[in-house]
């Protein structure tokens, strides 16, 4: 049966609960009646997802290098590998781990370089950064999936950090292609 409207919901059930991050929110459809619910759960911490890309976005270099910082911090106390991949020619974030700014996504995106070759480790047992790269005038998103399936079986989890002038939806309609 479907319900037509949501005031039929009382008639078959007595409460919901909205599990979000563990943290239960129950709303009571039935007064007095507390035995027929529905738990509906999501699941919202990223260490808890099945999720082995993430990415981090922001208003500013400085809120998605920290965003970054924080996801992979999570990741590695989970004992997961971590690569950061620095997507934005503005982010810097090599700077953030006095690392150099040599090659990195560009030139793998471009084919010219191996993932692996251009990782740096970044002085934190298990995590690592793919830096931007030379300054490019086009950068070639349509190989990020070939890029991200280079470095999936070396990393437990890969946080892809965004300039916040990017745009977003157009660069992850690569990823599984």
């Amino acid at each position: 049966r479907y319900f037509k409207a949501i005031s039929h919901l009382e008639k078959h059930f007595d409460f919901i609960n909205m599990r979000v991050a563990g943290k239960d929110n129950v709303i009571e459809l039935a007064g007095k009646k507390f035995n027929r619910g529905i738990t509906f759960e999501a699941p919202r911490l990223p260490e808890t997802t099945g999720a082995w890309l993430h990415v981090v976005s922001g208003p500013s270099a400085t809120a998605v290098a920290r965003g970054a910082l924080e996801l992979a911090a999570r990741f590695l106390s989970g004992g997961h590998r971590v690569l950061i991949v620095d997507g934005g020619p503005r982010l810097q974030l090599h700077d953030r781990f006095d690392r150099e700014a040599r090659w990195g996504v560009i030139e793998c995106l471009t084919g010219e370089m191996p993932v692996l070759g251009l990782v740096q480790d970044v002085g934190r047992l298990g995590l690592y950064l793919l830096a931007h790269g030379v300054p490019a005038r086009r950068t070639h998103w349509p190989q990020l999936g070939r890029l991200l399936d280079e470095a999936r079986p070396h990393f437990g989890r890969v946080v892809l950090a965004l300039d916040f002038a990017a745009r977003i939806a157009d660069i992850l309609t690569y990823v599984h292609r």
